[in-house]
């Protein structure tokens, strides 16, 4: 990654995060250097990345989970033909994906898409 774009992308993340310009520079090559061992080796093993959205969360908030090793680009859902593996700072899950249920739409070929409500879990 060139100088200029190193700079770049660490001033984008001082916008986003409220961070100093050394602490997202850092960042920003950690996670360059990180890439081909985090999602982006995933998705050439046939696995699906599904970042977790921050763009709503408190300035505090989003200083602290970065922090702790997550914020943009550090938290998400893997998808692969085994395991829905959910990531955030201080937590890991790995759910067997044969436990994991389709809604019954989709189960039942009809092509038509269905989603689930959080309260009830049921279709609608």
């Amino acid at each position: 990654m060139s100088h200029d774009k190193v700079r770049a992308a660490a001033r984008k993340r001082m916008a986003e995060t409220g961070e100093p310009y050394a602490i997202a520079r850092r960042e920003v090559i950690k996670n360059h250097q990180e890439a081909g061992a985090g999602p982006g080796a995933a998705s050439s093993s046939g696995a699906r990345w599904f970042a977790i959205d921050y763009s709503d969360m408190g300035r505090v908030s989003l200083r602290t989970d970065t922090l702790r090793g997550g914020g943009p680009g550090r938290g998400g859902v893997e998808l692969n033909s085994t395991v829905l593996r959910v990531v955030m700072p201080g937590f890991h899950l790995d759910i067997p994906r044969e436990s994991v249920d389709r809604p019954p739409a989709l189960r039942a070929g009809s092509g038509e898409q269905s989603g689930y409500t959080a309260a009830t879990g049921a279709g609608s």
